[in-house]
Order: structure tokens, then sequence, then C-alpha cells
């Protein structure tokens, strides 16, 4: 925890001097009583309470005002806050604190420790169980590291540290500690060191400790220990427990099962083998209670968890400094709490996909209330929970429009236009090409992402690539195989899983890249066989409730569409074709997106785009690695083939294209070519035109100027002349020149 600068803090010269800072014996509740003189004589209580709610907020200690109150019936000291929403009413504002004191002259200093990544261990005796004697003799083996520590008004003590690193956070439950030791943590308070209760009775700070302030200033408040962390988190056990844990689990496990805790497993591993000195030994715990939780399940076997978490922390280091014993009995303590808490069932895709697939026959009324209402993952191209391909031929750039697809669902930014409708997260089937996966992804990241972070002024967060919800899949069997598509289904379930924990997203999309590597069917131009692999697809999107896409080829004719049986687009909810134009050479001078099949929306609908290349990183031996990532060109979208009699709306670039002609053609006089005076400008002149009315420069402009020439060619809007070396635009039609009487001088 770092320590917090405090733009409120103030000077104040307070002193403890006063204050015992010895603990004190447990009282009778008789001699605990305030008296009646002590609560009529003046108040240097307020003024105590005061100095100490100061030198925490001075530290950045937020804090709020409590009433500590004697309750004649229980015989007991009562704690509750003055104000109300006071986790996130504590402050360290002075004006603020100094209001409270003058409202509330008797109240103690007390701390949210939530707010702070604090958690307290409480020890008291009450009368009741000896936690001070219990937490003594737990802690005679396990040292207690130096950490902030209270002795309360009450004769208990309250050892203060940092919560766990990882894991979820500490609440206010005591677990398997002993009996009279509780728990403050997440969601719960404690009355401030310094505190001085109505009976005269105080909080006193240790003297043989850290002080309070400083040590969360300076940010040396140590991490609570793993023993007390794995105690806290284990539930009381009973004996009937413990042997239903050595049972056998009611149903033997699935394909899916077992097939998700080894990815946890792999998971857990590299987390604990990249760990460094400070939280190791925490992180051993937490990964050893998540797979305890698996063994429980019976989806996985104890003595392969061990072994790899014991490779995994000889590789971090934690073996050579813990020592081997208390290594093992970390990885001890998690797995025996993670067993009484085995993981439920996962979900069972195959009955879903029996009944979409086997059964299959629905009834349904018109009006009815159960119709599937469609909702939008991307507005009039990708309906929620369906299947569909992204189509091309090699090279156009389908893998480039997927991974595009992916990071803009990721963050938000509207896909070639269209707006994204809710932030998800994709798992990426990469059957072949994995290696590229991450070049292009940290391409699109920054040059297409990250601008569009920094372009919107409502976000405050500073994202990196590793903060996308993308897991990559590779290794990928043949999903024809029903055996490996459990197998992969169940990665599925365990990458999501992580993303919902990690990025706070769900997973919303699914992409195999491609169809033909992932699914490995004999024959796609079989429409039986074409059946087959779109079935997989419906299968992952029933199992996972994603959308799921195939990648695929155009056939040789792409106006047929994906490549073998009409099958592949007959099963499609929906296509998205990639297209491109080359030369002979190769180069292109064009590449588009359009929706070729839509069961629900439009199709027609068309949007250029570029492969722009970007720095991605440099190798070892200092050359610069470059990748392509999807540049859309907006202003080139229509609904092209429309039938309602109006016109696509003309595009950015040849608007631009259209006024800068125009005016040079009003600019310039006719000029002389060999075959007669045409009106014209020279193509240079005319693109520094063009870039003034396009309002962008560069590569952008140059590439939209080409687009826009090319396109006023083909419709013999223009002509292209050539004089003393120079090409000029010209109007298609020579001028007609007449003398003074009427002449016809040329034409």
């Amino acid at each position: 925890m770092e320590g917090h600068t405090n733009p409120h803090a103030f000077d104040v010269n307070e002193t403890l001097d006063n204050f015992t800072t010895t603990p004190t014996e447990p009282e009778s509740a008789e001699a605990q009583k305030p008296s009646e003189q002590q609560l009529l004589k003046g108040n240097p209580r307020g003024e105590g309470n005061f100095a100490a709610a100061v030198r925490l907020a001075k530290a950045g200690i937020p804090i709020f005002p409590a009433e500590i109150s004697f309750n004649e019936k229980s015989e007991t000291w009562r704690k509750k806050p003055h104000v109300v929403d006071w986790q996130n009413s504590a402050t360290t504002d002075h004006a603020t604190i100094e209001g409270w004191w003058k409202q509330f002259p008797d109240a103690a200093p007390a701390i949210p420790l939530g707010r702070v990544n604090l958690l307290a261990i409480d020890v008291d005796r009450h009368g009741g169980p000896d936690g001070v004697a219990n937490f003594a003799k737990l802690t005679v083996e396990e040292k207690l590291p130096a950490c902030p520590t209270i002795h309360t008004a009450g004769g208990g003590t309250h050892y203060l540290f940092r919560q766990p690193e990882s894991g979820e956070p500490l609440g206010n439950s005591a677990g398997s500690l002993p009996k009279g030791v509780d728990v403050r943590g997440n969601g719960g308070f404690i009355i401030a060191a310094g505190a001085v209760r109505t009976d005269g009775k105080i909080y006193a700070p240790d003297e043989h400790s850290p002080e309070l302030a400083a040590a969360f200033e300076s940010g040396s408040i140590p991490i609570l220990p793993p023993f007390l962390e794995g105690l806290i988190r284990k539930k009381p056990s009973t004996i009937s427990k413990t042997k239903k844990l050595d049972a056998a689990p009611q149903s033997p496990p699935t394909t899916r099962e077992k097939e998700y805790a080894r990815h946890v497993l792999d998971g857990c591993a590299q987390e604990l083998s990249n760990a460094a000195k400070g939280g190791r030994n925490t992180l051993l715990n937490n990964v050893a209670y998540r797979m305890g939780r698996l063994i429980g399940a019976g989806w996985i076997d104890k003595a392969a968890v061990v072994e790899r978490l014991a490779q995994a922390a000889r590789a971090c280091g934690l073996l050579s400094d813990d020592g081997v014993e208390q290594v093992y009995l970390t990885i001890k303590s998690g797995l025996s709490a993670g067993r009484e808490h085995p993981h439920p069932p996962l979900r069972q895709p195959s009955k879903k996909i029996r009944a979409a697939f086997t059964e299959g026959i629905t009834l349904k009324w018109a009006g009815s209330r159960d119709w599937l209402i469609v909702n939008w993952l991307a507005d009039d191209l990708i309906p929620e929970k369906t299947v569909g391909l992204i189509v091309g031929e090699s090279g156009a750039g389908k893998t480039f429009a997927a991974l595009h697809l992916a990071t803009s669902l990721a963050v938000g930014k509207p896909f070639f236009g269209k707006k994204i409708n809710a932030l998800g997260g994709t798992a990426y089937v990469c059957a072949e090409g994995a290696f590229s996966i991450q070049q292009r992804l940290a391409a699109e990241f920054s040059g297409w992402i990250k601008p569009y972070l920094k372009a919107d002024e409502a976000n405050r967060t500073e994202m990196r690539l590793a903060d996308l919800p993308i897991a990559v899949l590779g290794n990928i069997p043949n999903l024809a195989d029903a055996d490996a598509l459990d197998k992969l289904l169940g990665t599925i379930d365990a990458a999501a899983l992580e993303m919902k924990e990690k990025h706070g997203v769900p997973l919303r999309l699914v992409i195999v890249d491609t169809m033909l590597a992932g699914i490995g069917i004999e024959d796609f131009n079989s429409p039986t066989s074409a059946q087959e692999a779109m079935n997989v697809l419906k299968k992952i999107s029933d199992a996972t409730g994603a959308v799921a896409i195939g990648v695929h080829h155009h056939g040789k004719d792409r106006s047929r569409g994906p490549a073998g049986s009409f099958a592949f687009t007959a099963a499609s909810d929906f296509i998205l074709s990639v297209h491109r134009e080359a030369d002979a050479n190769g180069t292109v001078s064009r590449r588009w997106v359009a929706i070729t099949k839509s069961r629900i929306g439009e199709t027609g609908w068309t949007c250029d785009f570029d492969l722009a290349r970007i720095l991605v990183n440099v190798d070892d031996d200092g050359r610069e690695i470059k990748c392509a990532f999807v540049q859309p060109l907006l202003e080139t979208a229509s609904l092209e083939g429309s039938d309602d009699g109006k016109a696509a709306p003309e595009s950015k670039g040849a608007a631009a294209f259209r006024k800068a002609l125009d005016d040079a053609l009003a600019s310039n006089d006719p000029v002389q070519f060999d075959e007669g005076k045409y009106k014209g400008t020279p193509k240079a002149l005319l693109r520094e035109r063009f870039e003034g009315h396009y309002g962008k420069g560069g590569d952008a402009s140059r590439k939209a100027f080409g687009r826009a020439l090319k396109s006023q060619i083909e419709e013999l809007n223009v002509v292209i002349k050539l004089k003393d070396g120079a090409e000029w635009v010209c109007d298609p039609t020579p001028v007609e020149e007449v003398d003074d009487e009427g002449g016809e001088l040329f034409g």
C-alpha cells in the first residue's frame, strides 16, 4: 500500500503524553461504567479524540466520528457511527472533521478498514473465551511481523495488516481462528489509536510496535501473514465434512470438467512461477485453495496438483527462500480449505445441443411472449447469440477484420461505424497462424484503440494491451470430433470465468480462425459436411451464449460467397465478406467489407478500409517489427443496391475531389494538347487542392485522392492527358474556341 498525500492535511500540536501505552487489564462491568461525575466534567476527551482524528487525517487515513456508549442492560460497550453511509462519508478533510467534532464533541475517531485496504485481528476476552491467550498460543510457532498494534479500552488488542494481494478481500468473518479472536476487514471499522472512551480509558498504541499513522504514510504496514489468511478463509469444519471430502464424487467428471481443471492448473502454475517477492506465499495459498475446489469436485488428481505447485514455487524462488516444509504446509492448507467448497458442475452443453439438434422441434404461437427478442451486438450487422461467417480470399484481410471486431467489442468502439451495444470479451480460437495473433492485436491496440481512448474525454483509465478481454486459444484439435469440441468448450469456460474476474465483462464472442483448419471435415463441397461444420459453430454458441463466427475462404467466384457448399450460406445468420482489388503485380488499390447475408437486417452495406502499418516491437538485433491493423474509411460507408429511389450518399473523398476539380476547371484557361484544347489542371496541383477540401493530409489524403480519381476515370468524368512529362486531369470534352466573328478555330 502506497502512502497518501492529503491536500487538506494541516499541522497541529497534539500530544498523547498523558495517555498510558500499556494494556489495561479487563475490569468488572461495574468498574467500566462511566460515572456521572466524569460525564459532567469538562471535555478533555473531545480534545484528545479530535487530536487523534487529525493525526490520522494528516497521514491520509480517512476517518468518521463514532459513538461509544455503555449499555446498562447488557453491561457492554457499544460502538456505532454518528454519520450515515460511514464507509463513503469518511474523510481526511480538515473542515469536515472540525465540523463533526463540533457537532459530536464526545465522538471517537473510527477507521473504515475497506477504504484503506486494511484488516484488523481483534483479540478480546469480554468475559468469554480468552482470545488473548488463544491468539498467543497460535503465534508461538508462527511469529507475527512488526505491525501497528493497538491495546483497546476493553483490554483487547488490534493487530493491523494490509489485505492479501490476491483473492477476494477479507471481510468480518473469523473463519477457523480460535474462539475470542475476531476479524474486522472489508465492510468493518475499528476505533482508532488515541481515541478516549467516556470512562477515560483509551485505545493506546503499543510503544514497541510501529505507529499506525507513520506506517500507513510510509506504506510499511505488512501484508496479513499467509497462515492467518488460510485460517480466516477456511470455514470451520466437522469430522463428517472431512469424511465426505474423502468420498468419491457423486458423478464422474466430464471431459470438459477435466479439461477445465487442467487449464486452471496451467494458469495457476504459470502465475506462481512468475510471482515476485512480497506476495508469493499468499499467492501460493490462494492458488492451492482454487485447485482444492477442483480436487474436491473430483476433476483432477491431488498428487498432480501438489507436484505442479511445488515446481512453480521452486521456479519463483519461494522454495529456496522459505524451505520445503513451509511451502508444502501452505499448499496443504490451501488445498484443505478449497476441498471443503467443491466447484459446482459446469454447464453441460451436450443437453442443450441434443435439444437443439436432435429433438429440435419447438411450438410457439403468434403473439406469444416467449419469442426471442433480437438484440444487436453490432448495429445492423451482427445479432447477439447467433452464428455467422467472415469470408474473404487470401490476403483480403479477413483475420484483421475479425481481430478488429474483437478489439472494438472490448472497448465499445464502433465497428466500421456500427455501434457496439455492450462491452464483452472474445475467445479467439486460432487454428492456424497463432504466432502472428499477438503482433496483430498489439497493432490494433496501438494504432486503433489507443487513439480512441485518448480522444474519449470521459475515459480516465490508462488501458494496456493486457487489459483487453481477449483470450487466444491455440493447439486446436479437430473440432468435428465431439470429445475435442468438449475439450475446447471446457477451456472456453475457464477463459470466460477468468475474463469476468479480471476484466469484469462477459464472454460475448467466439471466433474460429479458420474453419478449414479448425473443423476437419472430409468435403467442404458436400452439403452434409458443410452443415456439420456450421453445427460446430451452433454448438459453441449454444454452450457459451456468445456469437460464434467462423473465418472462412471465398470461392473462386467471390460473388457466390463462401467456398464450398451453399449450405455454409444457408446455415449462417449473417455473413461479412472481405474484398480487395489488386493489379497483376498484387498491388492492392482498394479493400472493403460488405454484409452479404443477414436474416434480420439489410444486405448491401459496404465500407472501405486500409491496412495501416505500425511499429509493435523491436527484435534482439534492433530491427523494427511492424504489423498492420484495420483503419476503416467511414466516409465510404454506404448501402449499395437499395431500390428506394434515393442515390447513395456521396463519400467525403468524392465530394472533396469534385470541389477541387470544379475550382481548378473554373480558374484555369484551356490548355493545348496534341488533339485539341481541354479544361484541366496538373494532377499534382489537383492533389493539393483536394487535400484542402478533404481536411486531412498525409497517407489518408493520398489514398482517398487515388480512389476518387480512379472512380472518376472509370465513370468517364475525367481523362488523363500528358504534357511535358506531367499528368493533367481534364474534362473529357475538348473546348471549342471561336474567333471574333464567331468562326470556329478548334474542335
